[in-house]
C-alpha cells in the first residue's frame, strides 16, 4: 500500500476559550481519494480541515504529502492542499475576480506570464472569464462559490479540502459546482451535511461527533446503518431510502 497523502495521527485541538475541538482524532487519506467528512454541527469537521493546511495547529503529528504540517513549513504545505471555504467572502478580498485568481500564484512567487495563463484557464473552465473584471462583491453567491474554487485550482493542489461547498446554492448551480469537483483528478477532503452528495462523488465517508471519528465506510455501508446515524442526528439520505424500498 502506498503512503496515504494526508496521515493524521492522535490529533487534539482545545480553542482558547477552553471548548474541545478534537480528541485524538486520527485518520489516513489515500491518494485520489473523495473523502467526506460527516456529522452534526459542532462535531469538529470543520476544525480538523483547517489543520490540514496550518490554520490551526493542536497536539499531534499530520503529514500532507509527505510534509510535516509544522512551523516553517507551511508555505509548502499550502502549495499542495488548496482550501475551499462554506463562506466564499472569506476567501476573496481583491478589488477584482481576476486580482482574486493572480493573488495566490503570484504570491507564491510564478511569473507574471504563467499566472496569467493559468488563471485564464481556470476561469474560462468554470465560467468565469466574461466576469473577471468585475468585482467579488457584485457576483452571485453560485459565481462567488466558483470563483472561490477557482483561486485554489489556479495553483493546482495535489489536495482539495472543501467545507459545505454546495450550501445555500440553487438547484442549478449546485448540479454545475458538484459535477467540477467530482471531476476533479486532485485527492478531495469534503465536510459537508449533504448525504445526497457524499453517494454521489465520495468512495469513503467517515462520521464525527464530539471531536472524535465515530465510524468509517463506503458511503453505502455507512448511511445504511441507521440506528447510528440517528444516534449522531443525521439521516439516511433519501436516495437510499427510495432504494430500500424498492
Amino acid at each position: 500500500m502506498n503512503p496515504a497523502i494526508i496521515d493524521i495521527r492522535e490529533l487534539s485541538y482545545q480553542y482558547p476559550d477552553g471548548t474541545p475541538g478534537l480528541n485524538s482524532v486520527s485518520l489516513q487519506v489515500e491518494e485520489g481519494d473523495c473523502l467526506a467528512i460527516v456529522g452534526p454541527n459542532g462535531a469538529g469537521k470543520s476544525t480538523l480541515l483547517r489543520h490540514l493546511n496550518g490554520v490551526l495547529r493542536g497536539q499531534g503529528k499530520i503529514r500532507v504529502a509527505g510534509i510535516a504540517v509544522e512551523r516553517g513549513r507551511l508555505g509548502a504545505v499550502r502549495r499542495r492542499v488548496g482550501m475551499v471555504f462554506q463562506n466564499p467572502d472569506h476567501q476573496l478580498f481583491m478589488p477584482t475576480l481576476m486580482d482574486d485568481v493572480l493573488f495566490g500564484p503570484l504570491n507564491f512567487g510564478l511569473g507574471e506570464a504563467e499566472a496569467w495563463e493559468r488563471a485564464e484557464a481556470v476561469m474560462r473552465e468554470l465560467g468565469l472569464w466574461e466576469l473577471r473584471q468585475r468585482s467579488p462583491l457584485h457576483l452571485s453567491l453560485g459565481e462567488k462559490k466558483k470563483a472561490a474554487l477557482a483561486t485554489v485550482l489556479v495553483m493546482r493542489p495535489e489536495i482539495v479540502v472543501l467545507d459545505e461547498p454546495l450550501v445555500s446554492l440553487d438547484p442549478g448551480s449546485r448540479r454545475r459546482l458538484l459535477e467540477r469537483i467530482n471531476n476533479l483528478a486532485a485527492t478531495r477532503v469534503i465536510a459537508t451535511h449533504d448525504l445526497e452528495m457524499v453517494v454521489r462523488i465520495c468512495n469513503r465517508v467517515v462520521l464525527m461527533n464530539h471531536g472524535m471519528l465515530v465510524s468509517e465506510g463506503t458511503p453505502r455501508e455507512l448511511f445504511a446503518r441507521k440506528e447510528l446515524l440517528e444516534a449522531n442526528d443525521l439521516e439516511v439520505p433519501s436516495c437510499l431510502q427510495k432504494q430500500g424500498a424498492r
